[in-house]
């Protein structure tokens, strides 16, 4: 009987223990969790405001690089280098009022009618051109899922004048959030 309570007595020690080393495995993981939920949360704000930075940029150039007959040569490459510039942005496009893509840093897209696109319609909606739209994920023409963020171009008149925008490159974020995933069942 001695030896009975023995046992039953060192087997509670035993599982509290046990309890206590779970319940601070599970309390420093969870820290850990918020602590690069935070560390994600700022890196993608920053690249969010990055692209915005670079969208406001355009805005202002907008006038200096149309003439008559379009966009002058020059603003194709100076998006070119704007997108090398900003990491995690793969596409600079400037929409026309009807969605007809009139300059990008990739040629492909120019002539495409984007106009049933979320990020053109939020943006075309924008009467005052004072918010930044983040379009829900979709598939690109280029065949790729991806979220893009735009802009409005309003006229000196107040008219809207197209859109601006800046396609987020999936495979930045992916390798991103992979190097701060350090276990399989992370969540």
């Amino acid at each position: 009987l001695l030896l009975c309570w023995v046992l039953a007595g060192l087997g509670v020690v035993m599982a509290a223990a046990q309890w206590r080393e779970y319940a601070e495995v599970d309390r420093s993981e969870r820290e850990l969790l918020r602590t690069q939920t935070r560390v994600t949360n700022a890196l993608l704000t920053l690249q969010i405001q990055s692209a915005d930075a670079a969208l406001r940029t355009m805005l202002a150039s907008m006038e200096r690089w149309r003439t008559p007959n379009g966009f002058q040569p020059f603003a194709h490459d100076h998006l070119q280098r704007v997108a090398d510039m900003v990491p995690g942005v793969r596409t600079f496009a400037v929409m026309d009022t009807n969605g007809i893509c009139q300059l990008s840093n990739r040629p492909e897209l120019l002539g495409q009618d984007v106009s049933q696109r979320a990020f053109f319609q939020q943006a075309a909606t924008d009467t005052r051109g004072l918010w930044l739209h983040i379009a829900p994920p979709y598939q690109t023409v280029l065949n790729i899922w991806t979220v893009t963020v735009s802009r409005a171009i309003i006229r000196p008149n107040g008219a809207l004048g197209g859109v601006v925008s800046a396609t987020l490159s999936p495979g930045h974020f992916e390798s991103l959030l992979k190097d701060l995933r350090y276990a399989n069942d992370m969540r």
